[in-house]
């Protein structure tokens, strides 16, 4: 006989398959981080994530998570994202540091560094509404982040146009990018770091992740990087999103040498740069 299930039934036995493999693939993700990542990524019914959310606590925080964003979706199964760079931000930080997240997402990197920031702080910037309210929600949490909602870029000025990626799952909830291909859903206000951070004292570290406007984010901190001076400042260099925005990773590279800063890592897509200059 075939039972067939719908409706609330059918629900409850995805969750418990989804919650079950979470624990799994958790389990697998502490020594082969990168099995587990592929795994989440690429072999489980995409049927599981529809119009999905999942909680779970990590690093001293609730995330409440859309399983739609492939991001949100590997974290939930693998309880890492990019736990390579996470790592050396373990080993790098100062318990005071000042961390500036550009392109927080829902606050993974933020919450990683919160718990090792005992005297110190994050301030977590993400362009995109829906994902910023999320972040308030999550990060907002901690007496040590703060939040907030804009587009760095190069200009401050009128709102911006944010775009879906189709290269992504078509029900991607959370990557939006300035010069994506796919449909407008929503506007964000642009602002220069430099006019932004006027009454900032002190920076350490630097992360920027901006979908293509990373080269944009640069160009508008030049002064607040002369003048705070953080040691190390970690983009995401992808060159096919660097020049969908009219730039490159040359040009990248170039703007942070002249800035004082040179190559130090690479993970991934993700480049660490140190402050050179004396």
């Amino acid at each position: 006989m075939q039972v067939r299930l719908s409706g609330r039934p059918r629900a409850a036995v995805q969750r418990l398959l989804r919650n079950t493999t979470a624990i799994a693939l958790r389990a697998v993700a502490t020594r082969h981080t990168w099995r587990a990542t592929r795994l989440a990524r690429h072999r489980l019914p995409v049927s599981w994530a529809a119009n999905c959310r999942a909680t779970m606590r990590r690093w001293g925080v609730r995330f409440d998570l859309d399983l739609n964003d492939y991001v949100q979706r590997t974290f939930f199964y693998t309880g890492w994202w990019e736990r390579e760079y996470l790592e050396l931000l373990a080993a790098e930080l100062r318990p005071d540091d000042v961390y500036l997240d550009i392109g927080a997402h829902v606050g993974i990197d933020a919450a990683w560094v919160a718990a090792r920031l005992p005297v110190g702080s994050v301030i977590a910037i993400e362009a995109v509404p829906a994902t910023a309210d999320l972040l308030e929600r999550t990060v907002g949490q901690l007496q040590n982040v703060r939040v907030e909602n804009f587009a760095a870029g190069d200009r401050t000025g009128p709102a911006v146009a944010l775009r879906a990626d189709p290269a992504l799952h078509a029900a991607d909830a959370a990557t939006r990018s300035l010069f994506a291909e796919g449909a407008i859903v929503g506007e964000t206000t642009m602002m220069r770091i430099d006019d932004w951070a006027a009454e900032l004292t002190r920076l350490d570290v630097v992360k920027v992740d901006a979908e293509g406007s990373e080269t944009l984010v640069v160009r508008g901190m030049r002064e607040t990087l002369d003048r705070l001076r953080p040691r190390l400042i970690a983009v995401e260099v992808v060159d096919a999103h660097l020049r969908a925005g009219g730039s490159s990773a040359d040009e990248l590279f170039a703007l942070l040498g002249k800035a004082g800063y040179a190559e130090w890592c690479r993970m991934g897509d993700n480049v660490v740069f140190g402050w050179i200059s004396v």
